[in-house]
């Protein structure tokens, strides 16, 4: 899948494999965090098949679109087509268990009426927990929270650098005083 400009916005452009989009058509991290925004909107009100729908296809699209180390973590396990038909025939748990990469770790408590999940990006020592008395809201909630809690280390990760040694380095070298 790729982007492509269009006027009013972005259209979602079929590629020859989900892994043909170069690096310089992913997402930059502010974009898809405002993305994973919207998807919260679907999810906070207890969404109903269609918009839980909807809600998948974004979540894949938006994992495919993911900035370069995110994206090499949060990478479905499923190709689109599979995707889309699990979708397309209702299968709307099994298409959020395949938006879960293989090899992260995955907690589901099943509480009656609640669904509780965790989901765990380890690469970024992030976490996700949603909970929805719908076993597929559930996991899409989960890989949201994980994906932002994801984002935000990416962020932190990026500006530690900035912090640390510069900062102690003008502290320990104050400027000479003029007497």
């Amino acid at each position: 899948m790729r982007t492509a400009r269009v006027r009013g916005g972005w259209a979602w452009v079929m590629a020859a494999t989900d892994d043909d989009i170069p690096e310089d058509e992913l997402l930059d991290l502010r974009t898809w965090l405002v993305a994973l925004g919207r998807l919260e909107a679907l999810l906070s009100h207890q969404p109903d098949a269609v918009h839980l729908a909807r809600a998948l296809r974004q979540a894949f699209h938006l994992a495919q679109l993911a900035p370069g180390p995110i994206r090499r973590v949060l990478t479905p396990a499923c190709r689109e087509e599979e995707f889309e038909r699990l979708v397309d025939t209702g299968e709307l748990e099994r298409a959020a268990r395949l938006l879960v990469p293989p090899g992260l770790p995955i907690t589901v408590l099943k509480t009656s009426p609640a669904h509780t999940v965790v989901l765990r990006a380890d690469a970024f020592d992030a976490a996700g927990t949603w909970v929805s008395a719908d076993p597929a809201a559930a996991l899409l909630g989960a890989w949201f929270s994980c994906s932002v809690a994801a984002g935000q280390a990416l962020i932190e990760s990026a500006m530690a650098p900035m912090e640390g040694p510069h900062r102690s380095r003008r502290e320990t070298h104050p400027l000479p005083s003029r007497h």
